[in-house]
């Protein structure tokens, strides 16, 4: 920026000279340059302020996008461990009416073998 400006003033004097200019339009030219340059640095200031901002709205985002998942896989993790449960009494339930109905058709085979 700086080689930019000095580029731009010696090119501002070469002319004015050129042109008969006074050392006072001379001064005004290179104000008005380092007037430019301020408010170009101004602007950088606010643009990289501008992309701070952004960057950290985007870790704020994905930091709550990661949260989100954690807590579906968390809930989705409570609901299987829950239908594992109920699962597993439906099974302990239906083993156990098995276990009867394989008792009473021993005790029936039993008493209709001693009939016999």
């Amino acid at each position: 920026s700086i080689t930019l400006l000095e580029t731009s003033v010696q090119t501002l004097s070469a002319t004015e000279r050129g042109h008969g200019a006074t050392a006072a339009q001379l001064a005004q030219s290179i104000a008005r340059a380092s007037c430019s340059l301020r408010g170009l640095r101004t602007e950088l200031s606010e643009v990289s302020h501008d992309i701070s901002l952004l960057c950290d709205d985007s870790r704020e985002l994905h930091l709550h996008t990661q949260l989100q998942q954690d807590q579906q896989q968390q809930h989705h993790r409570t609901h299987l461990a829950a239908q594992q449960q109920r699962d597993s009494e439906q099974l302990e339930m239906s083993e156990a009416k098995l276990r009867a109905a394989q008792e009473e058709r021993d005790r029936v085979e039993e008493e209709r073998d001693a009939l016999e």
